[in-house]
């Protein structure tokens, strides 16, 4: 089976009101791919810019072509102003909607269950996952390494 015809998996994480994307080829991660990031357009009123982030992330989705995506599920429980909580969790439901959208199984992933089935210590991710995938760490890694986690957990460890 050639790498193209590998199933897709897709990671993402939301960090600091910016969606993080980390995609799987079979086995290997798919780093050199556009879909780095997407950031909702910040100059469209509240529900036009969950309209056109589903947009776009749908359009991605549709690129990739995943069998399933993976959302990852915040680490933090307490310290969050009104803000950044809804805009995390509004993202979040934004996304499990585009995937539904596209006809794509979405499932929402703790990081802990993803760290334990690809087997890097979450404490250590941002040095341990790029060995573990055998990959360099791409721009914007410390949020984008959540992304990759879930997406391997998709791709190695879950099915």
């Amino acid at each position: 089976m050639s790498n193209s015809d590998k199933l897709v998996h897709v990671g993402i994480n939301v960090a600091s009101g910016t969606t993080y994307i980390g995609v799987m080829r079979g086995t290997e991660p798919l780093v050199d791919d556009g879909a780095d990031r997407i950031r909702p357009n910040a100059q469209l009123d509240h529900a036009a810019r969950f309209e056109d982030f589903r947009a776009r992330l749908g359009q991605e989705l549709r690129r990739l072509q995943p069998r399933v995506v993976g959302i990852a599920r915040t680490r933090k429980y307490g310290n969050w102003t009104m803000a950044n909580a809804s805009t995390r969790f509004g993202l979040e439901a934004v996304a499990m909607i585009a995937a539904e959208q596209e006809g794509l199984e979405c499932r929402l992933i703790t990081q802990e269950e993803a760290a334990k089935s690809v087997e890097v210590p979450i404490p250590r991710l941002s040095e341990a996952l790029p060995k573990r995938l055998g990959m360099e760490q791409t721009p914007h890694w410390n949020d984008r390494a959540v992304a990759f986690l879930v997406a391997a957990h998709l791709a190695l460890g879950s099915s």
